[in-house]
């Protein structure tokens, strides 16, 4: 099983901001135990993020990370969108993988049955609280090229449109923006 995790620092220092955490210190020890809990357990651990992200994480801390992509240098995302990285990194997985916040700690390897799951989800990312909960299960690309996620609406009450296979979730990048679509099943 490969193990992602995506830090992107929309510019900040990590060394100055604790991204919602109540000290810098208390963001980046959550972030080691994550790595350290994951490479316990998982040969291969990926992360995904921008420079700061790259310096702080691999040179600093020297994480033991068996990947580093530093591909998010320059990327512009709209404040309220700030889990728009973590899509970009759901995107450019090939094989089977699960995505790991960087404030999860797995003391011991997911059961079998887990790994083998069609889809793994902990959480709807929110920072108003949860009103609904989508659950992507697959991808692919619609006629003129754009990549699409195939979504589960399970917090809806209307279980025709929560359930089609066919609800999409459609990525613009030129804007950059994601629009949901339900279809009636």
């Amino acid at each position: 099983m490969r193990c992602v995790q995506t830090f992107w620092t929309a510019g900040q220092s990590l060394l100055d901001n604790g991204f919602g955490w109540p000290s810098p210190q208390l963001h980046l020890m959550s972030w080691a135990l994550s790595c350290l809990s994951l490479r316990r357990n998982y040969k291969d651990v990926a992360l995904y993020t921008d420079s700061e992200g790259y310096r702080v994480f691999i040179e600093l801390l020297k994480l033991p990370y068996t990947e580093v992509t530093v591909c998010y240098d320059g990327l512009s995302c709209p404040q309220p969108h700030w889990a728009y990285p973590k899509m970009l990194t759901y995107s450019f997985q090939k094989e089977p993988f699960i995505h790991v916040d960087g404030d999860l700690y797995l003391p011991y390897r997911l059961e079998s049955r887990i790994e083998q799951s069609a889809l793994i989800a902990q959480n709807q990312e929110n920072t108003d609280g949860t009103d609904h909960l989508v659950v992507i299960t697959g991808r692919n690309h619609d006629s003129a090229g754009r990549l699409y996620f195939i979504f589960m609406e399970v917090g809806t009450s209307s279980v025709s449109k929560g359930c089609s296979p066919q609800n999409r979730l459609t990525y613009y990048p030129d804007e950059p923006s994601f629009e949901g679509r339900f279809f009636e099943l």
